[in-house]
């Protein structure tokens, strides 16, 4: 069982784009996970079908890279992104900006070192649990208030 993500998949995370020279690192998964800079040219596919590659998880909206002929004919599932907003960029920078403004990064793993909120281990709590805690440490962190005096605000809260 997959505690962080309480499921019995196994993720395997690797920093190198899958290309050709890279596509080893795939050997013994059922599916890959890319992004636009990734190669799934019919090349790399027929190389991941070999090793029993399964299915390609696009996590962007294009597929351009992906040799969808290739795919089909060696009877590989592609999934991609369905839509994106076409103000999450936009969102994104705000967020951003915003965070580097008010310190946010900083902030947080101060008030998070200083706070009751993440003692001990988030394993076993429900993401909500875990929403929660992050949300009231990011209202702490642009707030006024002391973190003990926000402490027993937010466990009010909760």
């Amino acid at each position: 069982m997959n505690t962080d993500f309480e499921t019995n998949i196994t993720f395997a995370y690797h920093q190198a784009c899958l290309q050709f020279e890279s596509v080893e690192l795939a050997r013994d998964c059922e599916a890959v996970c890319i992004f636009v800079n990734d190669d799934a040219s019919g090349k790399v596919l027929r190389v991941l079908s070999s090793m029993g590659v399964r299915m390609v998880a696009l996590r962007c909206t294009g597929f351009n890279n992906v040799d969808l002929e290739v795919a089909k004919e060696l009877g590989m599932t592609v999934v991609r992104v369905p839509a994106d907003s076409p103000h999450a960029a936009a969102e994104h920078a705000a967020t951003m900006a915003a965070g580097m403004i008010r310190n946010i990064p900083r902030h947080f793993t101060k008030l998070a070192a200083e706070t009751s909120l993440f003692k001990g281990s988030w394993a076993g709590t429900s993401a909500l649990t875990r929403a929660r805690k992050l949300l009231v440490l990011l209202a702490l962190a642009l707030s006024e208030r002391s973190p003990q005096e926000f402490s027993r605000w937010a466990l009010g809260v909760m």
